[in-house]
């Protein structure tokens, strides 16, 4: 049977309540979460505090709501959320640095949750872009009648072998997509065996 090695497509678990799904509060950050999904590293100054704040980077967490309690959050290793990048716990976090630190930057959150604040999951940034998309396969979304220019695609069908498309990288958004954030096949049999995938759902992808 001929090994896989195309990588999984990163989502939050599909039975989740509602209420566990966190949002991004943006009306006390400013901070752009788009800048998340560019699959290259933030610069500190694009981390914005409230109008008038003299707090420094290191304070300057970003604030995530949640219409659950801190036990509800803290169940997950792996927070649902609208970020549009990933939030993890502690034992997750570690492991990562450990496997894949150059794929990503991370970022402190408060986590607002009905009854208290969790101060040690953290937002990661993914810094890398790979390309394994197989154009051919895969439908082009234009921004006009005329089909004149590409902004996207649907139907994304991966190269049948994307072992030179992910090298080392265990961790990356997608080039010609970067809303789609991947993971390595390996990353995710680890994560497994380690039990810190609990609210992880990986997706596979066609190709």
């Amino acid at each position: 049977m001929t090994q896989k090695t195309h990588p999984y497509e990163i989502y939050h678990a599909g039975n989740i309540p509602n209420k566990e799904i966190t949002e991004y509060n943006h009306h006390i950050r400013k901070t752009n979460k788009y800048l998340f999904t560019y699959g290259k590293p933030i610069l500190e100054s694009q981390i914005t505090s409230p109008v008038g704040s003299k707090t420094t980077i290191a304070y300057e967490e970003l604030i995530i709501d949640a219409e659950t309690t801190m036990e509800g959050i803290r169940k997950y290793h792996w927070v649902a959320n609208t970020f549009l990048s990933p939030i993890v716990s502690p034992e997750v976090y570690a492991l990562l640095e450990r496997e894949c630190g150059d794929d990503f930057q991370t970022f402190p959150c408060e986590i607002h949750a009905t009854d208290g604040i969790i101060r040690d999951y953290n937002i990661l940034n993914i810094v890398k872009l790979v390309d394994c998309m197989d154009k051919e396969r895969s439908t082009p979304w234009y921004s006009d009648d005329a089909e004149t220019q590409i902004v996207g695609y649907r139907n994304i069908h991966l190269y049948e072998d994307c072992t030179n498309c992910m090298g080392n990288v265990k961790l990356a958004r997608l080039k010609e997509s970067q809303f789609i954030q991947l993971m390595a096949r390996s990353l995710a049999k680890l994560l497994k065996k380690e039990k810190l995938n609990k609210g992880l759902r990986l997706y596979e992808m066609a190709h």
